[in-house]
């Protein structure tokens, strides 16, 4: 994946507090065990467990020492270890907890960090020295390097030379045979955190005062140490400079300095740019799960879930006939056809082909077959073979609509709706008109599975109907009553989504039970909805009006906005 042609400017991302469940706002440390929970270490409230829909959270009533929570692993026998600040290290089984202190031989209670070893031991940095952590007690310790003590062992790390290296407060950072990391007689003050990356250079984040993002890099075939600009953060100074540095499983370097930075081997990008609360909280660390969904905790915020969706721009200079998307397909060779306002285009190998005439596309619809079927101005369906579209004539006078409407029926024919009011069918070539329809402003068309066909209106009460057994109906669909606009129709899981000028309404096909979701309640971005479709893990996907774009996964709706500007973001396919 090429970095130099994404952006991840529009994550999406949902913010996770107190008043979701979470223990504390001070995430410290966050660890996905070996069943695919999710836990957060918290400095002000204990341990959380996340399974993706509720929190539950483990504190002092449950046998937790103390509250103050800054690391997790996980041991040879899978029980989980949390490394307290004060009540050394608390082991849990699942069902309850195994206090180990001092008393089993730890060099303090004051426990800054866990590290799972490939043997089975667990590393121990504390804030008076290392130890190794086996099967409940201590099998060895250093708490001084060079004859001076060691204090506050924030990380250690093994760089491709083979030399251990420690993050310390007082000694910066030294290994175990007393060598130091710096500039001449100058030593890193303050580290917090050592990654080593895929070509072996061993990056430190580090505290200090400035605006400028700063890091470590220290190459251990030279031994030579230098201090990368990242870039610029905020215009006031950041007291906790770079607090946290990842290295992932591609190579890429993630940083956390008042937000997220990446590093692909060649640039820095921001990560976190349109995060919630990234301003206002320090961002402490970010960890990586095993779907490959991003968590950032933050110090005084809570957490971040960030799905890193990326996103990258077409426009004319790369072969789309305008700008203005109104539909997008995929046919039955994985092509993603395109329709615009100057034209159709499919989309091939990450290159666009313009085809066909340079007319507006304003109704697409791709059949069981994989056919691809769209509508025009002037009455016209085209059927697309190839790059050459045969051309239907829905009404004969060139001054009809445009098709606003097209959807496959239970026996394969197209349905399609003329903005003049004409509605019917295409069988072999031809088209034949439904009658009894006789409203104009034919918006949106769709048969459920159940065969009833349902057709909505543009600019009048009610704005939805139903056909069944010959006769059109208007639907009783709770709150619907008064809405004039009803933008697009789609069906997934036996549910009809309704898309409208004021919000989205789904309808259960069985039952008959309608929810209504709306910006005020709900939290949507905007009320209204455009455009409609499901992906395979069921998610509803939303092209909204000014709002980007909504994901609804059953529970939570989550936005992406696609620029600063209300137009950015109006998405109609």
């Amino acid at each position: 994946m090429n970095m130099s042609d994404l952006s991840f400017e529009h994550v999406l991302s949902s913010q996770y507090t107190v008043f979701d469940g979470l223990a504390g706002m001070h995430v410290e440390d966050i660890y996905q065990d070996r069943q695919g929970f999710l836990w957060i270490a918290t400095a002000d409230g204990g341990v959380s467990r996340f399974d993706s829909a509720r929190f539950d959270t483990f504190g002092l009533k449950d046998g937790l020492p103390n509250l103050t929570v800054m690391a997790i692993a996980e041991d040879a026998d899978g029980r989980l270890l949390f490394g307290t600040f004060g009540g050394g290290i608390a082991a849990y089984d699942g069902r309850g907890f195994q206090v180990y202190t001092t008393e089993h031989g730890l060099p303090s209670n004051e426990i800054l960090g866990l590290q799972a070893q490939p043997d089975g031991s667990i590393v121990v940095l504390t804030s008076t020295g290392v130890a190794w952590f086996v099967e409940g007690r201590c099998v060895r310790s250093i708490t001084d390097v060079g004859g001076q003590p060691l204090e506050r062992v924030y990380d250690m790390a093994t760089d491709a030379a083979g030399t251990t290296w420690l993050a310390t407060l007082g000694q910066g950072v030294i290994s175990l045979d007393g060598q130091r990391i710096g500039i001449g007689d100058q030593i890193i003050q303050w580290p917090w955190k050592l990654a080593q990356d895929s070509s072996g250079h061993l990056w430190i984040a580090f505290r200090y005062t400035g605006t400028e993002a700063l890091i470590g890099c220290y190459n251990p075939s030279d031994e030579q140490f230098a201090f990368i600009s990242v870039g610029h953060g905020a215009d006031r100074a950041a007291q906790n400079g770079t607090r946290h540095v990842r290295a992932d499983k591609r190579g890429w370097l993630w940083l956390t300095h008042r937000g997220v930075m990446v590093h692909d081997g060649q640039e820095w990008y921001p990560f976190s740019a349109s995060l919630p609360d990234i301003d206002f909280s320090d961002t402490r660390l970010t960890y990586e799960d095993r779907e490959g969904n991003i968590w950032i905790g933050l110090w005084g915020g809570g957490l971040i879930f960030c799905d890193p969706t990326s996103i990258r721009r077409y426009a004319e200079v790369d072969g789309l006939p305008d700008r203005e998307i109104r539909l997008l397909g995929e046919d039955h060779e994985g092509r993603m056809w395109i329709g615009t306002m100057g034209g159709m285009a499919y989309m091939e190998d990450g290159q666009i082909l313009p085809v066909g005439p340079r007319e507006i596309v304003s109704a697409m619809v791709v059949d069981g077959q994989g056919q691809v079927w769209s509508g025009g101005d002037a009455g016209k369906v085209f059927r697309w073979e190839g790059q050459t579209p045969q051309m239907i004539a829905v009404a004969e006078d060139p001054h009809s609509g445009e098709i606003s409407g097209l959807c496959e029926d239970g026996q394969g024919r197209i349905w399609a709706t003329e903005l003049m009011g004409r509605l019917g069918w295409i069988e072999e070539n031809r088209f034949t008109p439904l009658t009894g329809w006789m409203f104009e402003e034919c918006r949106a068309l769709l048969q459920d599975q159940n065969g009833v066909f349902w057709v909505s209106s543009y600019g009048m009460i009610p704005a939805l109907y139903y056909y069944e057994d010959g006769q059109f109906r208007p639907a009783e669909v709770a709150e619907t009553e008064t809405i004039a606009y009803v933008n697009v129709l789609w069906e997934h899981a036996n549910t009809l989504w309704i898309g409208t000028a004021k919000g989205l309404f789904a309808l259960d096909l069985a039952s008959r039970k309608v929810r209504h979701f709306t910006a005020e309640q709900f939290g949507l971005s905007a009320n209204g909805i455009l455009a409609l479709t499901a992906d395979l893990q069921g998610n509803i996907w939303m092209g909204t009006s000014g709002g980007g774009v909504l994901r609804y996964d059953g529970q939570t709706f989550q936005s992406i906005r696609l620029g600063p500007s209300a137009l950015e973001n109006k998405v109609e396919a």
